[in-house]
């Protein structure tokens, strides 16, 4: 299959688990991918999805760090010229509910779940709309539908989709 054939699509949190099972995917629909983590470890998946046939690079990237993301932007226009596709799945849990929260967890998670999508956004979206449109997914979980023992855990997810609806109010036009 190839439906996102001539696509190029940036996914973070892209090392392992959710993020790496979306980018091999993608790559098997014929995306190019720009795999970026904080794990050195998606250096090893874009050699894999490379080796099977399919374009794909790594980033060692900080979702919280603005500069990565102007960095990483830099590097997909330079490499494939456009952008069609961003998957902000980067993702982390402390497990601390609302009475032994620690701050330093709070803004981890909330920096990772929160504003590394909204960074990923801010300077991902320009490149998007260069290409003539495409999607940015931004993954969530049911913690921000109902609720979640981790407090920042919970209370990123449900944040991420009220940045999700006034994503989608600013960029659809």
């Amino acid at each position: 299959m190839t439906r996102l054939e001539n696509k190029v699509a940036v996914i973070t949190g892209a090392a392992n688990g959710q993020g790496a099972a979306e980018a091999l995917a993608f790559a098997a629909e014929g995306a190019s991918v720009v795999l970026s983590d904080v794990d050195g470890r998606g250096a090893g998946l874009a050699e894999e999805i490379t080796s099977r046939g399919g374009q794909a690079k790594f980033v060692k990237h900080d979702v919280r760090d603005e500069d990565g993301w102007v960095d990483l932007a830099a590097k997909v226009k330079s490499w494939f010229g456009n952008l069609h596709i961003l998957v902000n799945n980067a993702g982390t849990i402390s497990r601390q509910g609302v009475l032994n929260s620690t701050l330093s967890e709070w803004h981890r998670t909330i920096d990772v779940n929160l504003t590394g999508p909204m960074l990923g956004m801010k300077h991902c979206a320009p490149l998007i709309r260069d290409a003539g449109g495409g999607s940015i997914v931004n993954v969530s979980s049911t913690a921000g539908l109902l609720a979640h023992y981790d407090a920042a855990y919970g209370a990123s997810k449900w944040a991420l989709r009220g940045l999700t609806k006034t994503a989608a109010m600013e960029l659809v036009c």
